[in-house]
């Protein structure tokens, strides 16, 4: 009797707690992968460095020396020079656009001349090879892409320093 009445005991604490019921079984994690981490893109790094872009606009001269930044750096530089007499003011600016096997890529523009009612923006596209390189050469400036250090001759080409 006694193992009868523990049954029965059993089976009320057994209904009354609900396990008569169905039991709910969460349905599975689900296996997705977290999303991807964008991989940093490798720096493509200048060929030349210690560059110096000259502008003659008809008046004192200007000379600005930089060193490009590589692509993917987080640094982000925007290159810009202005010079010229009044009237006849010439605003450039640059950025380098990568490397390829000719040369440092860079894109320019021109504004000239600089809020004149006839001003004009001109962009153009060069592949400097560490060398003097005229950019621009018509009646209103002047513009060359050179080393930095004259008596070196050549810019510093980067990949033969490492």
């Amino acid at each position: 009797m006694r193992s009868h009445m523990a049954c029965a005991a059993f089976a009320g604490i057994w209904l009354l707690a609900g396990c008569d019921k169905p039991v709910r079984v969460p349905p599975p994690l689900s296996q997705t992968s977290p999303p991807p981490v964008a991989a940093k893109a490798p720096l493509v790094e200048p060929r030349f460095l210690h560059v110096e872009v000259a502008i003659d606009a008809g008046g004192p001269s200007c000379t600005t020396t930089f060193t490009p930044q590589p692509i993917g750096s987080p640094l982000k530089l925007e290159h810009a020079s202005t010079c010229g007499p009044a009237g006849a003011v010439t605003k450039l600016s640059w950025k380098y656009l990568g490397t390829t096997q000719e040369g440092d890529r860079y894109e320019f523009e021109r504004v000239y001349p600089l809020e004149e009612p006839t001003q004009s923006t001109s962009r153009k596209e060069v592949v400097y090879q560490g060398k003097d390189l005229t950019v621009y050469d018509d009646d209103r400036s002047t513009v060359r892409l050179r080393p930095q250090d004259k008596r070196q001759g050549e810019a510093v080409d980067s990949r033969s320093s490492m």
